[in-house]
Formats: structure tokens, C-alpha cells, sequence
């Protein structure tokens, strides 16, 4: 049962597998074994489905383990796609793709914890490292694990270790404030984001979609909003801008402010608008050992930016109706992106977690990098975060000629290649895992 599945497993055994593989496998630019029982043509999976008996676990211990980075970037190649459909007016196979993003995004979260989804059974490693099957068709899956993750308190440390601020992470902040990351609002906190974002929660429901779009017949194409369009675009790209100290500085500031906002109601009882809430923030400032007179205590008050992240604000905008996403699908696309930024941050943990050396991975990054066309050679001298640069030539190339652009045909002969570096969502996977 996924609720089982949740509540025992462990990823030991995944973090010892990584570290094998990376003094194996990743510091010879390989990798996964290649004698791996469960990779290539002659793949044994369907033991899994067959004859659990039969399964050599430290193959897929190994599988696994190295499959929360390539879920992980998968979750990105979809979303990219999605990206570029919905630049050139495909509304529904943006919606077919962005739906395999949430998924894989999933599937990677699950593999940080021990858990592999696969066809019709599953499997989940527990703290023993004793394997456990379960049932169940994938997608059915994907979306239970993922409720029953959301909801359980033995996972909020990781997602507060996830998101950064300053040189903190959110469970110190937590702890500032004069909470515990153990109580019950730090609980409904979790909860919120992952049941009322939904990111992506109503798996279900975009499955709908996904199906209505990639099976029924087409009798009749929506008109896409391309000036609208290519603003949000602009916009979600500025707000993912990586920084040395984290990789995704600005929406992890929004996704503080957030929870510190959520923790004061939760303990008090009263409105953010209250009196109280700037004496209560100035006080863990002061326990965090952060002064009060910088930047971030303005924006934690929204004395500055006082507007919720983009991605954080079009996310919530189908909760009533998903079925808007039919013709402006950027509410299922924010909602996907705050997923893979999740996923993202649990598979570098994983690594940094199972001692690997990220520096063994820049082979990895690189070949991909350069097979789908973001570097033009490989190896290369630039570090994964230096992609940004062309992230920021290209939108100062497409403010420049986005201008009195009003149709896609317009779009595509006036704004490329600017507009061609902005579909390449990947590149934010290799800065995001740390590699």
C-alpha cells in the first residue's frame, strides 16, 4: 500500500548505492553499471512484476539511486517541451507534456526516499534495507505516494532543509521563530502547500486533461496569448536567476516568507496585518543571528515586493477550475515548475547525503548539455550556473524585439534564437543539482 510505503520507507540503501556508484561508476564518466541487471534491452523490470524473488537489489539499489537525477532532468526535458509546444500555439501537447513533468518530478521525489515506481508493482526499501512490494497502476501511484508524502510529518526536514534562505535553511528559520519543525502547524504547513498548490496534487485531475489531449480528436485549436505569453516567460525566468549560495534564491525568499507568515497566524491567531508580526519577525532575525536592517527583513514584512512569486500566484490561479489550462495552461506550468524545483532539491540532497562528489558528475551534465544543444562543445570550461548568462542575453534580446509582436508567426520570425534559449528549461537542472 503507498500509506505503508510512505510511513517505512528508507533511503539507505539508495545513499550507499550512490556512493558506490560514484567511486565506481561516476569517477570514470560512467554512469550506471552497464552490466546493471535492469538497464538496456535485456532488462529484467518485469521481475519486479513476475517474480520479486528474483530481484538482485543491489542493481536496483543502484537503479534507483541514480534515477532520482535522471527523473529529475527528465521532469525538465518534459517541461521544456511543454515550453516550446505552447510558444508554437500547441496548447494540448503542452498540456501532454507538462503532465509527464509532475510525473517524473514524482517518480524522483519517490526514489530520494527509497521508493521506485515502475509498471503494475512497486517497490520500497525500508530502514534494514529489507525490499517490500506493492500494487498498483503508475499513475494511480505516483499521485497516492505523493498525497501520502505530503501529509506525513517524518517528511517535513527534508523539504524545510530544501529551501534556502540567506545562509540558512528553512527548518533553522523555523526553529528562530520559537517553533519546532515536530509541531503540528509546521505539519498544516507542509500540508498547505503540497494539498492547496496542489504541486502537483490534482495529478488526477491534469490526468484528465492529459487524456482529453493526447487521445480525443482536436475539433477545435485554442489561440495562444503570445504577447501575454512571452512576458510570463521573461518574468518566471528572471525569478529563477541562481545565485553561489543557492540555486534558487528568489522563490525560495517567496516560499519563506510564506511559511513564516503561516507559523504566525498558526501560533497566534492573528493576521499577518497585526502589530504583533513585525516584533515577532524581528525576534528570529536576532535568534537566527541576521540584522534586521537588510533587504530580506523588508521583504519578509512585504515592506518590498509585497506581491507573491509569479510562479506561486498562476499556480493557484485554476484551483477552482482546472479546466482553464485548455486555453492558458501557465497555471498547470507554475504548478509543475514548483514540483521539479521540490524534486530538484531532494535529488541534490540525496547526493550531498550519500557523500557523493558532485564534481564526478560534470561529465553527465555536460553530454547532455551538449546532445540537446545548450553548450556547443564538451567538455566545457563554464560551471552549470553560467548557463544563466544566456538566459539573460536572450531576454534582453527579446524585450528588444518582442515589440508590436502580436502572432506566432511574428514570434517565430523576429524573436528566434533569444526565444529559442528560452524553452531550455534544462539547463536549470544541472545548476539546481549542485553538479
Amino acid at each position: 500500500m503507498p500509506a505503508n510505503a510512505i510511513a517505512n520507507a528508507s533511503n539507505s540503501i539508495v545513499l550507499k548505492a550512490l556512493n558506490t556508484s560514484d567511486l565506481q561508476q561516476f569517477a570514470k564518466n560512467i554512469l550506471i553499471n552497464p552490466a546493471n541487471r535492469y538497464i538496456g534491452f535485456n532488462t529484467h523490470l518485469a521481475d519486479i512484476n513476475t517474480n520479486p524473488n528474483n530481484i538482485k537489489h543491489p542493481d536496483l539499489a543502484e537503479y534507483i539511486g541514480v534515477s532520482t537525477m535522471c527523473h529529475t532532468f527528465d521532469g525538465w526535458n518534459f517541461f521544456s517541451r511543454g515550453i516550446e509546444a505552447l510558444v508554437n500555439g500547441d496548447i494540448s501537447s503542452c498540456i501532454h507534456f507538462v503532465y509527464y513533468a509532475e510525473l517524473r518530478s514524482i517518480m524522483g521525489i519517490m526514489a530520494s526516499e527509497g521508493i521506485g515506481i515502475f509498471d503494475k508493482k512497486h517497490v520500497y526499501y525500508d530502514k534494514n534495507d529489507k525490499a517490500h512490494t506493492f500494487n498498483g497502476p503508475t499513475h494511480l501511484i505516483a499521485s497516492e505516494l505523493i498525497k501520502y508524502w505530503a501529509d506525513s510529518g517524518k517528511k517535513k526536514d527534508t523539504i524545510f532543509k530544501t529551501i534556502q534562505l540567506n545562509n540558512f535553511n528553512l527548518k533553522d528559520w523555523i526553529i528562530a521563530t520559537g517553533g519546532s519543525t515536530t509541531s503540528a502547524y509546521s505539519t498544516s504547513l507542509v500540508k498547505e502547500w503540497f494539498l492547496n498548490w496542489s504541486i502537483d496534487l490534482r495529478l488526477k485531475e491534469d490526468q484528465l486533461l492529459r487524456n482529453e489531449n493526447s487521445y480525443k480528436p482536436h475539433f477545435d485549436i485554442n489561440q495562444v496569448g503570445i504577447t501575454s505569453l512571452l512576458d510570463k516567460i521573461i518574468k518566471i525566468w528572471e525569478s529563477l536567476e541562481p545565485a553561489a549560495s543557492n540555486r534558487f534564491p528568489d522563490l525560495d525568499m517567496h516560499l519563506s516568507r510564506i511559511a513564516l507568515e503561516h507559523l504566525f497566524v498558526r501560533t497566534t491567531g492573528k493576521p499577518v496585518t497585526d502589530k504583533g508580526f513585525e516584533p515577532y519577525i524581528t525576534t528570529t532575525f536576532n535568534t537566527i543571528g541576521e540584522p534586521v536592517k537588510q533587504n530580506l527583513f523588508d521583504f519578509i514584512l512585504r515592506k518590498t515586493s509585497p506581491d507573491n512569486h509569479i510562479v506561486i500566484q498562476e499556480a493557484n490561479r485554476d484551483l477552482r477550475n482546472n479546466r482553464i489550462n485548455l486555453t492558458d495552461p501557465i497555471p498547470m506550468i507554475c504548478r509543475a515548475l514548483l514540483l521539479l524545483r521540490f524534486s530538484t532539491g531532494f535529488a541534490n540532497q540525496t547526493l550531498n547525503d550519500s557523500g557523493v562528489n558532485l564534481n564526478n558528475l560534470k561529465f553527465w551534465w555536460e553530454d547532455i548539455a551538449y546532445k540537446i544543444g545548450v553548450i556547443d562543445s564538451t567538455p566545457t570550461s563554464i560551471d552549470s550556473p553560467d548557463l544563466y548568462a544566456d538566459i539573460q542575453e536572450a531576454i534582453i534580446g527579446l524585450n528588444a524585439s518582442k515589440a508590436g509582436i502580436s502572432t506566432i508567426y511574428e514570434t517565430n520570425l523576429f524573436c528566434y534564437p533569444d526565444l529559442h534559449n528560452l524553452k531550455q528549461f534544462q539547463r536549470i537542472c544541472f545548476w539546481g543539482l549542485g553538479i
